[in-house]
């Protein structure tokens, strides 16, 4: 019961932090209002990617191997499903280093932001996250 309440206050904490001092943000295009980072495109495209390869390598493999040497249909659709499975990894590797560069770049604006950040803004940032971690646990 106290965790709903603590996390209640913590939401009114956080909009009156976004209402005071959300105009911060606006020179930094991946942090939003809070503080937190703005959520990229292909971080959906990575998990589609994920699931979407899942789901061809599972239908490939069960696609019997006599039926994919007799039917022509079934061996382009098999030589199909690993064509999209080999993309969907492309995309996963493609997507994680550019995340990865989100991730760095997020940083460098959060700290600049942090640092334009008033003290008694600071203050309340530090200790909303300091609730949301305690939270957490």
């Amino acid at each position: 019961m106290s965790k709903y309440l603590i996390k209640a206050g913590l939401n009114q904490t956080n909009n009156a932090f976004v209402n005071s001092y959300g105009s911060y943000s606006n020179n930094y295009s991946l942090v939003n209002p809070s503080g937190r980072q703005v959520t990229s495109v292909f971080l959906w495209i990575l998990i589609g990617a994920f699931v979407l390869g899942a789901l061809f390598a599972f239908i490939n493999t069960r696609i019997p191997k006599d039926k994919k040497e007799n039917n022509n249909i079934i061996k382009y659709l098999s030589k199909f499903f690993v064509g999209i499975l080999i993309l969907a990894f492309a995309t996963c590797g493609f997507s994680v280093a550019y995340l990865f560069i989100y991730w760095i770049v997020y940083k460098v604006q959060y700290f600049q932001w942090f640092a334009d950040l008033p003290n008694a803004a600071r203050i309340s940032h530090a200790a909303m996250k300091a609730t949301q971690s305690f939270i957490s646990k």
